[in-house]
């Protein structure tokens, strides 16, 4: 395993992926030393990386407390433009996404899922 340090850590650069893999040493020692972690770069926005399960679960069952941000994608600053910033479901918070979720989520319950399964599975 490679020596990782927090102030050196590499986790949203798509160049450092292509180059080097998924920075899994990285991730590692997040999870184990600084689960929730503040991570600020020259170029991009800082944003709070949240790498635990549990602590997740905890931030999504909370909005009050804890916004999504508004932009699903990590892009360099001198990249990002107005319409850069998509309205999606992932980065919504409430009450806007429960409103968008409402529509939708008819359409992803196990019975309409195997429903549909089962009408394309007989096409083929």
């Amino acid at each position: 395993m490679e020596t990782v340090a927090l102030d050196s850590i590499e986790i949203a650069k798509p160049e450092f992926y292509a180059e080097s893999g998924y920075p899994h040493d990285a991730w590692t020692l997040l999870r184990r030393t600084a689960p929730v972690f503040r991570y600020e770069r020259e170029g991009l926005d800082p944003f709070w990386a949240v790498t635990k399960h549990a602590d997740i679960v905890e931030v999504s069952r909370q909005p009050n407390l804890y916004r999504s941000d508004q932009a699903l994608f990590i892009t360099p600053k001198e990249a990002q433009t107005p319409d850069m910033i998509l309205h999606q479901l992932l980065n919504m918070n409430a009450p806007e996404h429960a409103e968008y979720r409402a529509v939708t989520n008819q359409h992803f319950t196990p019975r309409a899922l195997r429903e549909r399964l089962t009408a394309k599975s007989f096409q083929f």
